[in-house]
């Protein structure tokens, strides 16, 4: 699973760099991570809405390009 793997070397990262042990499905869970496809990261925005009522997010900066890659998330928020 690419999104666990991805999960676990970022939960090793923040230990190494914190001291604070954290799971990958946390950091996947966590809504300060966007980690997943398209469809994962829809379902992620979506529930944390209904669940926190958190409407807006902050995504990198203007100037990142890797900002589109975000793209086709917001495009099928968009609207909802």
């Amino acid at each position: 699973n690419e999104p666990l793997k991805v999960a676990a070397d970022l939960a090793h990262r923040l230990a190494a760099r914190t001291g604070v042990e954290i799971s990958a499905r946390d950091v996947l869970e966590s809504p300060f991570s966007m980690i997943g496809s398209v469809p994962d990261l829809v379902d992620k925005l979506r529930t944390l809405r209904q669940r926190w009522g958190i409407n807006s997010f902050l995504v990198g900066w203007f100037d990142d390009q890797g900002i589109r890659d975000i793209a086709p998330v917001i495009e099928q928020l968009s609207g909802t």
